[in-house]
């Protein structure tokens, strides 16, 4: 009985893997490798990348515009820029978040510890504003 590796390279090469010896299965590996093709080609995939990263980008100055408005809130009301609670309920559901749509709990969880400290800097500056 052939494996279905075997079947399948006797279809589409039109003989056996076993009669190249050894060598035969990796042999055409490789050349079945080097023969496929992506769907796009890679400076389209770069272009797509880019534009990506230009809107994370663009995400991340609207994020801490929001955070300095926070800032002036929490001077206003004399509050602190830290609020331990409500970071951990963010960090919490931002993790939950990430994990379903596929990526690693570090990965999220450093971004947002990033995002987060850049957040508290920019509402401890606001704070300190006119205070000296």
């Amino acid at each position: 009985m052939k494996s279905i590796a075997t079947f399948r390279l006797t279809k589409v090469m039109g003989f056996i893997p076993g009669l190249l010896g050894a060598y035969g299965l990796p042999f055409i590996e490789k050349w079945r490798t080097r023969k496929e093709q992506p769907e796009e080609p890679l400076p389209h995939l770069r272009q797509q990348i880019d534009a990506l990263d230009t809107e994370i980008i663009q995400l991340f100055a609207h994020r801490m515009q929001v955070a300095e408005r926070i800032g002036r809130y929490k001077k206003a009301q004399k509050m602190s820029a830290f609020q331990p609670q409500r970071w951990a309920e963010v960090k919490a559901n931002r993790l939950e978040k990430g994990l379903a749509l596929g990526l690693s709990e570090d990965f999220v969880g450093n971004l947002l510890d990033l995002l987060h400290e850049e957040s508290l800097k920019r509402q401890t500056q606001i704070k300190l504003e006119n205070e000296i």
